[in-house]
């Protein structure tokens, strides 16, 4: 899914659809020297899960041809780090009041070798001087993904010497799937808030159900605004205090009938009865993000394993 409305001026777009390998405007910088390549895959399937797990079309909008660094394969156990990044060609900000960023990803960079877990990190930056100095704009560690939209007017500026890379740090990681960039300027309005919350705020006794893969789920839900832009996708936040509602989940569409998350890897993890959680849900387009108010809601008793929470 292209990230961008009507009236918005389109500097830079890629979804990596017209080659099974590297557009030429694209360059793979091999920053360490060891040899190592972003290079064109393709399918819905994430690697390194289940066949046919159909991830990255389910959770982020990658399809059919995405850029890609696989250091499971590429990287060596040997102590020697990676360091390599995906140049976008330049792109020209002169005359823009303002100027985005977004892209989709699936960024999964823990791997845990003889007992050790090592971190791949990943860091999006930019720069206004054709590649003589670089800033990051926005990093990740462990795993996650979904799309990003990012403000990089401040960075960028009105340069006519502009690029955006993707650049990883690790050695024998997993990987950094990207799909989907695109730089514009924006025009119209932030979206505004969701409504229609539910589990309504302080609301008690909220059901845990299994989900198909028997991990404990709440079912979460939102009405679009009818006033202002539209959203054109929401990022889901909670935690167990009021002060800390910090874990995400991106790209999270409570529009959708059915829409449940599961939390916690194995089915006794995970969502807890008897508990009081926080929530809340940021509305999202090219023109900014609009975050609800934190909500509260309590759990029932009831523990879909089959034990009863007695205390």
């Amino acid at each position: 899914m292209a990230t961008f409305i009507s009236n918005a001026q389109i500097i830079l777009s890629e979804d990596f659809e017209s080659s099974t390998s590297l557009p030429e405007t694209w360059i793979n910088d091999d920053i360490a020297g060891a040899g190592d390549t972003w290079v064109i895959g393709s399918g819905v399937d994430a690697p390194y899960y289940g066949a046919d797990n159909g991830y990255f079309e389910t959770y982020t909008d990658i399809s059919v041809n995405y850029a890609w660094f696989d250091s499971a394969n590429n990287g060596v156990d040997n102590g020697v780090a990676e360091e390599l990044a995906l140049t976008s060609p330049v792109f020209d900000c002169t005359g823009l009041s303002s100027v985005v960023l977004s892209f989709s990803h699936w960024f999964l960079g823990d791997q845990v070798s003889a007992g050790t877990t090592i971190d791949g990190e990943g860091f999006v930056e930019v720069s206004n001087d054709g590649g003589a100095s670089w800033t990051s704009v926005l990093s990740f560690v462990g795993q996650t993904y979904g799309e990003n939209i990012i403000d990089i007017s401040e960075q960028v500026g009105t340069s006519s010497n502009s690029h955006v890379r993707f650049r990883w740090t690790g050695n024998y990681n997993y990987l950094w799937a990207i799909d989907n960039i695109i730089v514009q300027q924006p025009e119209g309005s932030a979206p505004d808030v969701c409504t229609n919350m539910t589990p309504a705020n302080e609301a008690t006794d909220v059901e845990i159900v299994l989900s198909n893969n028997d991990l404990k789920m709440i079912y979460f839900s939102w009405d679009a605004a009818t006033t202002g832009d539209p959203a054109t996708s929401y990022n889901w936040y909670f935690g167990t205090t009021a002060d800390d509602v910090s874990n995400l989940v991106s790209g999270f569409d409570g529009t959708a009938e059915d829409s449940g998350i599961t939390w916690g890897d194995t089915a006794d993890t995970g969502w807890q009865t008897n508990t009081t959680y926080y929530w809340k849900v940021a509305s999202i387009n090219t023109a900014g993000i609009t975050e609800s108010s934190v909500y509260s809601f309590t759990t029932g008793s009831t523990n879909p394993l089959g034990i009863e929470d007695i205390s």
